[in-house]
């Protein structure tokens, strides 16, 4: 499978699709930090990322490596995710 990988910065239309599309219509999204790595003003988070499909009957458990960079001011510009779909395990809620 070929990884998807972001080209540029996306606009404002670009991230507010995203959202609607792919984190909105679920029911809960949550986080589990393992370990994090702080060095200057980025971070890189392990851990699992588990998502309630809408319905609230199926979840999907993620693990992978997700990072976060800051400006000056603290403001988020950069954030990634690492992480293998067929790896992705899907459950009962």
């Amino acid at each position: 499978m070929e990884a998807k990988v972001a080209k540029g910065q996306p606009d404002m239309m670009a991230i507010a699709a995203f959202y609607h599309t792919v984190i909105a219509p679920n029911e809960r999204i949550s986080f589990e930090i393992e370990r994090s790595y702080l060095c200057g003003d980025e971070v890189a988070d392990v851990g699992i990322i588990r998502t309630t499909l809408r319905g609230g009957r199926h979840e999907v458990v993620v693990r992978g490596v997700y990072t976060y960079r800051a400006d000056h001011a603290g403001r988020l510009v950069a954030l990634r995710a690492f992480w293998e779909f067929d790896a992705a395990e899907i459950t009962e809620a």
